[in-house]
Formats: C-alpha cells, structure tokens, sequence
C-alpha cells in the first residue's frame, strides 16, 4: 500500500502530456526570443575598457589602486577601487584567445544557461499556473538580453541564485550547504565587488525574520532555534570576513554604499536612475510581472512565509531605487513569489482540433526558432558583434591628432580608453566624483549646471579654462556641439561623422 501511494504521488508530481507539449511551446517561444534579440549583436556599453583593465592587471601583475586611463585622474592621483578586477582579467583573456565571438557566444550561453536555472527552480511550482509561468519567462527574456554582455555583473546573477539556492534550501531543511555562503562571497569580492554586500545583507535578512515568531493573518513566521540563530549568525560573520579577501581589502565593503550615495552619477547615468513609470517598454517589463507576483501573494490561499515577503519587498526598494536591479528582482521572485501564484489549470486535450491546433502551434514556434537562429547565425559570420560608440576613422584621427588634455563625451570614455587614449572622464562613475570631475564634465557637456544649488551662473569657458582641455570629443546632440560650433575663431572642426565631432582649441 505504501509502495501504491508513493508511486501515485510520484506521478502527480509530474507534468500531463498537455502539459508536457505546454511547457515544449513556451520553451522553445523563450529560446526563440533570446536568440533573436541576440541576433542584432550585444551592447559594448563599458565592456571596452574591463577588457583593458584585464589587460593591466595581466601586464603588469597587479590591481590598479590609482586611475591609469583618465589624464585628470592621474594628475590628481585620484583612488580607484578596480572592484572587477577578475572578471576583467577573464574578459581580456576571452576576447584575446577568441576576440567578439567569444565573448558574443559567452554571453548568449550565460542568458540561456540563467533562464534554465530558474526554469528549473520554478518547475516544481510551474504546473499550478503554466499561463503565468510563460508570461512571466516571455517578460524575462528581454530583460535578461539586456544585461547579458561583456559586463562583469554577469556573475553576480549566478551568484544571487547561488546564495538564494543556499538560504531558501537552509530556512526549509536546515541544509549545512550554508557553509559554501563565504566561499561565494569570496568570488562576489573578486568577480563583482559592486554588488558582493547582498552575499551578507541576504544572510542578515534571514536572520532578522527568523528571530520573531509571526502568526497574523495567511502571514507566519516560525523563530529560529538559537541553534539556528547561531548558525546563521556565523556564515553572516563569515561572510562578511570573506568579502577581504581580496586585493582592494575593506574597501570592497564601503564601495557599495559610496556608490549608491554618489547624487551626480546616481542622477545622470541611465542605468542608475529609477525606472520610468510613464515609459510603456517599462510598465511591461517590470512593472505588469510584478504586480502579477503580488496579486499570488494576495489571492493565495497558502500559508505565506515572512521570508519570502522580505526578500520580495527588498529587491523590489532595490528595483524602485535604481532600474538595474530589475533583473535580481526577477531571480529572487522564481523563490519567492512563484509557490504563491493563482491556480490555472490547463484541461486536457482530447479533441481532434485541439491537437492539431497545439500541433501547428509547436511547429510554428519551431519554424520561429530556425529563422532566429539563421539570423543569429548570419550575424556571428558578418562580424560587428559587439556595439561601438566611435568609428576606427574617428579613433585614428584622434590618436593622429595627440591632444594631451581631451576632453570627452561621457559616452565616448570606454572606446578611448581601449585604443590607449587617455579620457577626461568615463563610466568608471565612482572616480569622478572626486573634486567635481563628474559635474564639471557633465555641466560643459549640457552647458547648464548640475546640482549645485549654490552656483546662480555658469560660464562655459571658466570650466575649460579650469581643466585647460585642447581638444573636444562629443556628440552632435549635445548642447556643448552647438557651442563649439558657434565659435570658430576658438574652436576648430577637425572631424565629424553622423553621430559625434572632434574639435581642436585654437587659443
């Protein structure tokens, strides 16, 4: 009797053959997607310059603890806490052994490998509400393209699942795999120091909720034995010890937080502003998954475990604070928020034409999959895999031209640096921050004065005089272009293209 009642649980835990050919269209409509969007190549935008991090840290076999790439910086012997230091090592020699292809297949292999991961871990859960589950990985998959390139927060999405695989499967079962947490925030310090304090801020979370015995409402909460306490309190402390092991020491543990208190670049770089509610690309993509996640929480009729309401709140204050963190929302929510959706069930199908429709449905999607992946084909063969903000003509008359105290578009900071021309300022935010390099460089860029409230006049030329530039790199939508432009007596025009101009001073 036993032995019946096992195997009849075993195959309830299983998908139907409906469901089977469900889960086989939704699979192959999410890979179709992923393949297409990586079919018109990846993003550059900061890849250029890890790559030539990497290559000083292998030439000279140490990490950069002063600017070695921006004039002013080295003038100023400006800190710099090369946080990416490994990652930046792994990109140089990728793209030294096997250039843009390598790191263009690295970077589609890690989104496809991340989706499978959640997939897996929301498996066990999918069944209950297949619909949702397809919506929700059809949502992901642009957004999962859109970070996956040469960028070294690649590795910090592993790590999250990795740490959230931990805790969740520790707060369950009392795991002793909690033990491998310090290992992991060993790599985070290494590999991606920027976000390494969730590999403790994740711990203490679980901590904080487990000291208090919860019973309101579908909300509870059971207190950790002081066992538990105890054990979880010590890989918190571990955790944040392993966080120096590192070449930067403690500074890995305060840069996160400097970073984030930064109001110039929080303000004028795109990736660290919050997500714009008015933007429809946005309200999609962010917004309609999460509040389909909350309407679970809401509409569920299980018992909901603090720990996952905590974890959910935390990354969606990241998530409100800065659009970047959309992505580690979306991997923490397959932990937390997929036990909760609505019940869905998908009924059976017996009828002729619902097979055939299903049937076509499959095909077509798989006709969908060898057209995008003909195009992703196509596109590995012509090259031009890997976005780039100046043309190699522009570069050359840059470099021919030799100016010793540039001054550059914000944009324009990484392509320079690769090709071994020194910027004023670049995407390394956190430098420039120091002695108002950030707003000045941002201020002559917009020709308007960024957060000072103190300044009632700005005058273009009292900031180039101040930085004494000889030449000017920027975009031909920027205010600074029109300046430039509108006094040739002072300001050369030695190159342009369609998107950017290049001019000497004269005086």
């Amino acid at each position: 009797m036993k032995e019946m009642m096992f195997k009849s649980k075993q195959h309830n835990s299983q998908y139907s053959l409906t469901q089977k050919l469900f889960v086989l269209l939704l699979s192959i409509l999410v890979v179709a997607m992923v393949v297409y969007l990586f079919g018109d190549g990846i993003s550059g935008n900061d890849f250029w310059w890890h790559v030539k991090v990497g290559e000083y840290v292998v030439s000279t076999n140490s990490v950069p603890t002063h600017d070695v790439f921006s004039w002013v910086g080295i003038e100023k012997g400006i800190p710099w806490t090369a946080h990416e230091w490994l990652s930046d090592v792994f990109f140089y020699h990728l793209y030294s052994a096997f250039g843009e292809t390598g790191i263009f297949v690295f970077s589609f292999a890690l989104a496809i490998l991340l989706v499978g991961l959640l997939w897996n871990e929301a498996k066990n859960f999918s069944k209950t509400n297949l619909p949702l589950t397809g919506l929700f990985f059809i949502l992901l998959s642009p957004v999962l393209c859109s970070f996956f390139y040469g960028r070294p927060h690649v590795f910090s999405f592993f790590l999250l699942f990795a740490e959230l695989k931990v805790l969740f499967s520790w707060h369950q079962k009392r795991d002793k795999r909690i033990f491998i947490i310090p290992f992991l925030s060993v790599l985070w310090s290494n590999l991606h120091g920027g976000s390494s304090s969730l590999s403790y801020l994740l711990c203490a979370l679980f901590l904080i909720a487990g000291v208090f015995e919860v019973k309101t409402g579908k909300i509870s909460n059971n207190k950790y034995s002081k066992k538990d306490i105890l054990e979880l309190s010590l890989t918190t402390l571990l955790a944040v010890l392993a966080l120096l092991l590192n070449p930067i020491g403690s500074k890995v543990i305060v840069y996160p937080f400097q970073n984030l208190s930064d109001k110039i670049s929080m303000a004028m770089i795109s990736e660290w502003q919050p997500p714009d509610a008015k933007n429809i690309g946005a309200v999609i993509l962010y917004f309609v998954p999460m509040l389909l996640m909350f309407v679970g929480f809401i509409s569920t009729e299980k018992r909901i475990d603090m720990i996952d309401i905590v974890i959910m709140l935390f990354f969606v204050f990241c998530f409100l604070r800065s659009v970047r963190f959309i992505i580690l929302w979306y991997i923490a929510s397959v932990f937390c928020a997929f036990k909760y959706v609505p019940k869905c069930d998908i009924k059976e199908i017996k009828r002729r034409w619902e097979r055939i429709i299903l049937g076509l449905s499959i095909a077509t999607a798989i006709v969908l999959l060898v057209i995008c992946s003909v195009r992703f084909a196509k596109k590995i063969r012509n090259g031009n895999l890997i976005q780039t903000v100046l043309s190699e003509e522009a570069i050359s008359v840059i470099k021919t031209d030799a100016a010793m105290r540039i001054f550059n578009d914000y944009n324009f900071g990484e392509a320079l640096i690769f090709n071994d021309i020194k910027t004023f300022f670049d995407a390394r935010a956190d430098l420039f921050a120091a002695e108002n390099i950030m707003r000045d460089g941002m201020s002559l860029t917009y020709l308007s004065p960024m957060h000072d409230e103190n300044t009632n006049e700005f005058s273009v030329e009292s900031i180039i005089s101040k930085y004494d530039f000889d030449a000017f790199v920027t975009l031909k939508t920027r205010p600074l272009f029109a300046y430039l432009s509108s006094q040739p007596q002072n300001y050369r025009l030695i190159y342009e293209d369609e998107d950017m101009a290049y001019f000497k001073r004269l005086s």
